[in-house]
């Protein structure tokens, strides 16, 4: 964020995404971030904090690189970070707020990593952007049942600020990705089937930077927010009637602490 920031801010975005330059930029933020939650003399702080500050460097530069790499293919220009929704701040966007049967409401919120923006013929098109400390894959089908309704909530709250010139380009998880000792970046997401979208998300030789994502027509997006509208109002409703029942799954089983003594949890 505090590196796409100053590009934001600069006319010189070719000379900073030289390599020199990245790790840098990268140290000097890092560095800075450190003082903050390590207000003492670095040699007074514990080497394993000085480690994970190391391990964190070099993720971080991995990272960026290949977002800036993707950047210089892409016209989707980073426009905003750490998009506050539905939470007191400055320059906040609407809660999505869904009505129920018995006329009470559920009020979603939540704050966007990062929100690009392509802009052709007075039209805006929105990709969503969001970071994971860990593997992170998207599916329709986890919006459908509720279980991961992030992307597609993000994805609705900034183009309903303004639908006739804000249109829906896709969302993305990006994470880093460790096997047998190398690291690479990985996404996970949507993007639109449009071709105009298509070329201006990704116009690297073999579009290395969305192949992996899946192509949606903007019906099948559309379907996708009225999913992610139905999810959360059933599970609301069932909340309001009492229903508590347990409902395994392998996403949800595996970070609860009762699971080990829970006769329905899902195991391997």
């Amino acid at each position: 964020e505090h590196y796409l920031t100053e590009l934001k801010d600069t006319t010189e975005q070719d000379a900073s995404t030289g390599s020199e330059k990245i790790e840098a930029i990268a140290d000097r933020i890092l560095t800075e971030y450190l003082s903050e939650v390590c207000p003492i003399p670095q040699e007074m702080i514990d080497r394993q904090i000085l480690h994970l500050f190391d391990r964190l460097r070099k993720l971080a530069v991995i990272m960026l690189k290949d977002i800036l790499s993707e950047l210089k293919s892409s016209q989707f220009i980073p426009s905003k970070f750490e998009q506050i929704i539905g939470l007191p701040g400055e320059n906040g966007l609407p809660p999505i707020i869904l009505e129920l049967k018995n006329g009470s409401k559920v009020t979603l919120s939540g704050m966007v990593d990062r929100v690009d923006l392509f802009e052709k013929d007075q039209e805006i098109y929105v990709r969503i952007v969001d970071y994971k400390s860990g593997v992170h894959e998207f599916s329709p089908e986890d919006v459908r049942s509720g279980l991961d309704i992030q992307l597609v909530l993000y994805l609705l709250a900034v183009i309903g600020t303004d639908e006739r010139h804000l249109k829906p380009a896709g969302a993305q998880y990006l994470y880093a990705q460790t096997v047998k000792g190398v690291t690479s970046v990985q996404r996970s997401g949507f993007l639109s089937n449009d071709p105009m979208v298509l070329d201006a998300a990704d116009q690297s030789a073999e579009g290395v930077y969305t192949k992996k994502l899946k192509k949606l027509e903007a019906e099948q997006i559309d379907e996708l927010f009225e999913n992610m509208r139905c999810a959360v109002q059933n599970a609301a409703e069932r909340i309001i009637m009492g229903d508590a029942h347990k409902t395994p799954s392998e996403k949800a089983c595996a970070f609860c602490p009762v699971r080990l003594h829970c006769d329905k949890a899902w195991h391997k």
